[in-house]
């Protein structure tokens, strides 16, 4: 394996927790992997991963054949939002459901958005995402971050083309012991959850052992979903 590049938000980026105590680091670790890529962006999206994922491929420094890619897939509700390129300024995130402000934003929301677009937008990444490293002979990984209904949004809509078995069959949060979103939010944080609602130390480090052991026993962990 040549290389290790993570994917995703702040989960990834690891708010609050060293650089080094990343799942993505951690991962890296474990899999002797001294080549690794952290490319979380805060507030970041689906839409907006499968864009890193583009450039990633375009760097010159880095050999993607037989290397890794997991994505912390995060809330298909976040959207990426392409500026004219001559803006000249980065690629903003928005929020489908944190009350944007700007009068062209929440317009578009009105008029455009819903929920089974939304859910289409995220079966139309995913299939990018595995076409890309299909194409690039990459291995991918995904892996939901909070909310386990995406899980289910995967599997019930039948897209064809997606590969579910990369899909692990567990949320982070169920990993940490939460039932679902809604228990996530109303239960106080446990030992592998901050206060913000972050993983800690301990959260980011089952996150990485439990993709160590997806990743080198595959079919040993990864249940059929």
């Amino acid at each position: 394996m040549t290389a290790l590049a993570v994917f995703g938000c702040s989960w990834t980026v690891g708010t609050g927790v060293s650089a080094t105590d990343t799942f993505g680091a951690r991962l890296a670790d474990k899999l002797s992997i001294t080549n690794f890529n952290n490319l979380g962006i805060e507030g970041s999206s689906n839409s907006r991963s499968v864009l890193q994922l583009l450039d990633y491929i375009k760097r010159t420094d880095i050999s993607v054949e037989n290397s890794i890619a997991v994505f912390l897939i995060t809330s298909p509700a976040r959207e990426c939002v392409i500026p004219h390129p001559y803006e000249n300024r980065p690629t903003p995130i928005i929020d489908l459901i944190s009350g944007p402000t700007d009068k062209v934003t929440r317009s578009w929301i009105k008029h455009f958005a819903s929920t089974s677009n939304t859910n289409f937008n995220l079966h139309k990444n995913i299939l990018s995402m595995q076409a890309i490293c299909r194409q690039h002979n990459i291995r991918d990984y995904y892996i939901v971050g909070w909310d386990q209904l995406v899980i289910d949004l995967l599997i019930d809509a039948k897209l064809p083309g997606v590969d579910t078995t990369k899909i692990y069959h567990k949320s982070c949060t169920q990993l940490f012991g939460y039932e679902n979103l809604r228990d996530f939010a109303k239960r106080p944080p446990n030992q592998h959850v901050r206060m913000c609602g972050h993983p800690n130390e301990l959260g980011h480090e089952l996150i990485a052992q439990t993709l160590y052991n997806w990743i080198t026993e595959q079919n040993n962990v990864q249940s059929k979903i």
